[in-house]
């Protein structure tokens, strides 16, 4: 009789789970890029809606000498009431404090598609929202981008960012500014406007990158693909 050779069931169990195994590994590499590719289109979006905000809302009034100080503002900052995640919010600091940050609840930017959702993933200095309660929190889960993508760091090139600052403020021209605008001393300070493509560089926690470029004088922002 002529033999023939086969497979026994246990190495057929044994290649499945193999298989199986490497699945994992590359569905999971491919979730963190597309995770992270999420992010930076949703980080776009946002840098262009404040760009929006500041050329539709520049927020001069005759005799208010700090109008300039309330132009609408991108801020990266950590939310501490999540595990020091990184979050970023869209604030005018119109208040009458101008330090600089969101200090009330109506400074924050309201999302066009719900208003009673604020465009916030967490910032501590907010005290109108409890936000160490989510369901209570009226922000967007999606704006804490360490917990809802995976960033790690946000990195400004040294061409936009000043000092420590990881802010993207406009004028009423639409372009890119630098610092912090409560420090600022007149409307249109030629040395705070950035003058070179500013880089924004966002990491994952596995170590992958993606670059935000924004271009001077337009403010016109993409993805980088190199």
């Amino acid at each position: 009789m002529e033999k023939r050779y086969a497979f026994t069931l246990l190495e057929m169990i044994f290649v499945i789970v193999v298989i199986a195994i490497i699945s994992i590994f590359i569905i999971k590499k491919e979730d963190s890029k597309t995770l992270l590719t999420k992010a930076a289109l949703q980080i776009v979006s946002d840098i262009r809606y404040t760009q929006h905000l500041a050329l539709s809302e520049d927020h001069y009034k005759p005799g208010d000498t700090n109008w300039y100080k309330k132009r609408w503002t991108l801020i990266f900052n950590s939310d501490h009431y999540s595990d020091d995640e990184i979050a970023y919010t869209i604030f005018s600091d119109r208040a009458g404090k101008s330090r600089g940050n969101p200090d009330v609840a109506n400074e924050v930017a309201k999302d066009p598609l719900n208003p009673k959702r604020y465009l916030s993933g967490g910032f501590t200095g907010v005290k109108e929202l409890d936000i160490r309660k989510l369901e209570e929190f009226q922000g967007l889960r999606r704006y804490n981008i360490g917990k809802q993508y995976g960033i790690k760091e946000v990195k400004f090139s040294k061409s936009c960012s000043y000092y420590s600052s990881k802010r993207i403020e406009f004028d009423a021209f639409g372009r890119l500014l630098r610092g912090k605008l409560s420090n600022y001393t007149t409307p249109y300070p030629k040395r705070r406007v950035v003058t070179s493509q500013c880089k924004i560089t966002l990491t994952d926690k596995k170590g992958n990158e993606m670059s935000i470029l924004i271009e001077p004088e337009t403010g016109f922002v993409k993805i980088s693909t190199i």
